[in-house]
């Protein structure tokens, strides 16, 4: 019976997340709502209704609340050694630099913005949203300039990794999360208190960014297929779900201990699938099919490996 209770209380949180994707994937495959209309909705999340959560989140701490050092180093390391032994893999099979970075990227860099930070928040409550913005700086600062750069400097031999990574730096300085968090630590910093009537409107952005993002989600898997593509992605997605919350893991066991709770979020967000805009990322390379498959496959396993891990955490 406690077990049976135990289960439902899980579905109570990862069913009506996955609930919502279903929504928005049937509200465009009936044509109840425009496929163009998603992109625009996912803009909106990511350019106002998240930031504004996230700079909510951080403003309300203490700095030594905020910045955890433990926390960077296990997820950063964790991440960077999934996309290492992706990559190996991949190099393995014969695949290109450009395909070997973008695989490893797919199972190394989480959808902790749209899936993440709902699931996590459902379950462990507001603190969690700091470590969704931690992940957030490793995911963007870390890994996608780490598969940039690969990628870029082998697809043109006269690019140089510094001018790869400059570039990334100035599109981050426009990135309205990056710029949510450094907002944040700043308000944190200088003790800078929020005007109500301001408050008021970011904290209706922030409740509108969790069906939001999911539905958007829904959306984006229309059209996607995985037929002719399983034996090219199954080990991208295995990287994803198992093996990227597996390396962080271990670094939280290898590295002094911290926060019980962000250890929990470290682990859960890297178990994650990866970013909505993956697909978009492989076109740059030819390979978007790969990309759009992988995000399929491993958005819908998720729901059950997410279920499980919260279960397996849960029963600790």
């Amino acid at each position: 019976m406690k077990e049976t209770f135990e289960i439902l209380s899980i579905l109570a949180i990862t069913g009506p997340i996955f609930s919502i994707i279903g929504i928005g994937y049937l509200a465009v495959r009936f044509h109840q709502f425009p496929k163009e209309g998603i992109r625009p909705l996912g803009q909106f999340v990511l350019g106002y209704a998240l930031p504004a959560m996230i700079f909510r989140a951080i403003a309300a701490k203490h700095l030594n609340e905020i910045i955890d050092l433990h926390y960077l180093l296990a997820y950063g390391a964790g991440s960077v050694l999934a996309f290492g032994l992706v990559f190996l893999v991949s190099k393995n099979r014969r695949l290109g630099l450009e395909s070997s970075a973008i695989s490893a990227l797919g199972s190394s860099s989480s959808n902790s913005a749209f899936i993440g930070f709902p699931i996590v928040v459902s379950y462990l409550g507001s603190k969690a949203m700091i470590g969704v913005a931690l992940s957030m700086i490793i995911e963007n600062v870390l890994m996608l300039p780490l598969m940039l750069v690969i990628a870029e400097c082998a697809r043109n031999k006269e690019i140089y990794p510094v001018s790869v990574i400059m570039k990334c730096g100035r599109e981050l300085s426009k990135n309205m999360l990056v710029i949510a968090v450094i907002l944040g630590f700043l308000a944190t910093l200088f003790q800078i208190k929020i005007p109500e009537s301001i408050g008021n409107v970011i904290d209706m952005f922030a409740y509108a960014s969790g069906a939001v993002a999911l539905f958007a989600i829904g959306g984006v898997l229309v059209g996607l297929e995985l037929r002719g593509k399983i034996c090219d992605i199954s080990y991208i997605v295995f990287g994803k779900l198992i093996l990227h919350p597996l390396m962080v893991t271990l670094l939280i066991f290898l590295i002094p201990s911290f926060d019980r709770t962000l250890q929990t979020v470290a682990i859960l967000l890297a178990a994650m699938p990866m970013m909505s805009v993956y697909p978009i990322l492989g076109q740059r390379y030819n390979l978007e099919g790969v990309c759009a498959a992988s995000l399929l496959l491993a958005t819908s396993c998720s729901f059950i490996t997410v279920s499980a891990l919260i279960w397996f955490i849960h029963s600790l």
